[in-house]
């Protein structure tokens, strides 16, 4: 297959671009009855690096956010009410010169237990993941009022 992309490529022939979806595992928030203070509602730590990018990836030019969900996956019936509003970064802690910038922001839609977050700009993500890079989303609001577990996916945009 790399033989044939490679030979592809040297003919001139435009290779599409793909989607490669990395999972975010499963956190749980705790929960807290009293609790309405605002705060940091929510915290996500995902690590990027070269090995989740595809074989062959030498010949990528670019990786992007296309873009970032979160499913309340416990309790059923909850929501992400208790979040006010998400930002996601991306990070090299091995690289000083790839600085923290934002690649996206997003608002739960009332009552839902989805919340997506959409890209801000097109960032090109490949030297952070080259690096070893960190994908951090914050979300300011408050705790729920129960212990709350969620997941997520975060979809690249792979630029041949």
């Amino acid at each position: 297959m790399v033989a044939l992309c490679v030979a592809l490529l040297g003919t001139g022939c435009d290779l599409a671009a793909f989607d490669v979806t990395e999972n975010v595992p499963a956190q749980t928030i705790p929960g807290n009855p009293a609790d309405g203070v605002s705060s940091t509602a929510l915290t996500v730590s995902q690590a990027l690096s070269q090995k989740d990018l595809p074989g062959g990836s030498g010949f990528i030019t670019a990786v992007t956010l296309k873009s970032g969900t979160f499913t309340i996956t416990s309790p059923a019936g909850a929501t992400f009410d208790f979040v006010d509003s998400v930002t996601m970064s991306i990070v090299s802690p091995t690289n000083e010169v790839l600085t923290e910038v934002q690649i996206a922001s997003g608002k739960p839609t009332p009552g839902s237990s989805t919340m997506s977050l959409e890209p801000t700009g097109s960032v090109n993500l490949l030297p952070y993941v080259r690096a070893g890079a960190l994908v951090n989303a914050t979300g300011t609001g408050h705790q729920p009022t129960v212990d709350t577990t969620f997941d997520g996916q975060l979809v690249l945009t792979v630029h041949p």
